[in-house]
């Protein structure tokens, strides 16, 4: 049985597939939607107008698109594009670009303790000395680091 976290490669996309697939969402971008030119999405995705026009061809006069520039399409035309290039490719993996990760807060609570408790020995004596202040910075960094994702500070991040 497969794990639901791993990617999958039983052939389930085929070079033509992922052609059509990715001409039919640059058709869209341009001509649908109009959110950019021809020249504004080549730019953006950095690749030639030519080169753009050759891939949308159909018929022999299709340039095939190489992984590089697929991907920069896709990052240029937005997350959506992203995400459905990865699911056309099987990566079982993939999750939306968008969608936040699960906090685990056991965790947090383990991880900040771990580093109270080297600010805590530092202090025991009523004071923080000048060889102790580097460990607690250090310390004191991390605390912030890992409850950083619970605060109003990381929803901006």
């Amino acid at each position: 049985m497969a794990d639901s976290k791993s990617v999958q490669d039983e052939g389930l996309f085929s070079d033509e597939r992922l052609q059509e697939w990715i001409c039919g969402e640059i058709h869209r971008f341009i001509h649908i939607e109009r959110l950019m030119t021809r020249g504004q999405l080549a730019e953006a995705a950095g690749i030639s107008v030519d080169y753009l026009d050759a891939l949308r061809k159909t018929g022999e006069g299709r340039r095939k698109l190489k992984p590089a520039a697929m991907l920069s399409l896709c990052v240029v035309m937005g997350q959506r594009r992203v995400n459905g290039l990865l699911a056309n490719i099987g990566y079982g993996g993939a999750k939306p670009l968008d969608e936040a990760d699960d906090l685990c807060v056991h965790s947090i609570v383990a991880n900040g303790l771990q580093h109270f408790s080297i600010i805590a020995t530092a202090a025991a004596d009523g004071r923080i000395d000048h060889t102790e202040a580097p460990l607690c910075r250090d310390a004191a960094d991390h605390i912030i680091a890992t409850v950083m994702p619970l605060s109003s500070a990381g929803e901006a991040a």
